[in-house]
């Protein structure tokens, strides 16, 4: 599917000042989801770039010559990972919850949203009601020749008594073959681009590939809080083109380009944004605190 994403929304620039009712930055494994949800309203999905996986340099001074990889392509990171489809710890959510204030992220609120979007093709897992399902646009299955290797070490855990069992279910201290986003029957790597972008092809959705969003536009004048009404991108060799969202703009470019975004908007930390001469809009601690998990 690479190489229908690379032609997907490659169309001409709109005109300077065109009008949507939301614009969503970035069109990665989140964008594409996101620009989905909006699907009465929603018009425009502007990808930040259209590339191969890229990688940035210099991520933090401790290591000057590490490399971190992005998803750089219409879907993101869900068409260049293999993604094995784990939705992580039930105490993870519950501790976001109960420890920072995000009260909506339990585990309990959160698992109808995995299942909404799973279609999981392995009738033995799928059985299991409870923990998935079969009717998302997002198709899941089970490795059928899995490596050789990874069967060795399952034997293994199991000869010390450690069962086989469903990652994604009630309990997981156990081993796995594990389940991907993969289509068996059509053989395509199922991604968030072909599974809510290019699935429904919706006549009331734009997606603007090959685009380079550069700031933010925010209307800082009234004493309520700044309104983000629009974007500057620059597209093909031509810069400064503007594009008005009439509701909101959301910012989905993932954790590199979110946080630069945002900061050349003058969304970021005061001493910083002046030390490069941007004015201040809000003083947020925007970019602290990443992690490479």
């Amino acid at each position: 599917m690479r190489i229908q994403h690379n032609y997907y929304g490659s169309g001409q620039t709109p005109v300077n000042g065109t009008q949507y009712d939301y614009i969503v930055v970035g069109g990665g494994t989140a964008g594409c989801v996101v620009a989905s949800r909006y699907r009465v309203l929603g018009r425009y999905l502007h990808n930040e770039d259209l590339r191969p996986p890229g990688t940035q340099t210099s991520a933090g001074l401790a290591y000057p010559n590490f490399f971190i990889s992005r998803g750089k392509v219409l879907g993101g990171s869900s068409v260049t990972n293999w993604d094995i489809y784990n939705r992580g710890n039930r105490r993870d959510y519950d501790n976001w919850a109960q420890s920072y204030g995000l009260t909506d992220w339990t585990y309990d609120n959160v698992l109808p949203y995995f299942l909404m979007s799973e279609n999981n093709t392995d009738a033995s897992v799928a059985a299991n009601t409870a923990y998935h399902n079969t009717g998302g646009p997002i198709h899941v299955s089970t490795e059928t020749i899995p490596d050789p290797v990874v069967v060795s070490f399952i034997e293994a855990a199991n000869s010390l008594g450690i069962p086989i069992l469903d990652i994604n279910g009630e309990q997981q201290f156990g081993t796995t073959i594990a389940q991907m986003f993969w289509n068996n029957s059509t053989g395509i790597k199922s991604t968030t681009a072909n599974a809510y972008i290019e699935r429904y092809n919706r006549t009331n959705l734009r997606v603007l590939t090959r685009a380079h969003v550069r700031k933010i536009l925010i209307d800082n004048s009234s004493a309520n809080t700044p309104r983000a009404y629009g974007v500057v991108y620059s597209r093909n060799g031509v810069d400064d083109v503007v594009a008005v969202a009439n509701r909101e703009v959301i910012v989905s470019s993932g954790p590199i380009n979110s946080p630069q975004v945002l900061m050349l908007s003058g969304i970021g930390p005061r001493d910083h944004l002046q030390s490069l001469n941007i004015p201040v809009v809000a003083d947020l601690p925007v970019g602290d605190n990443l992690h490479d998990m």
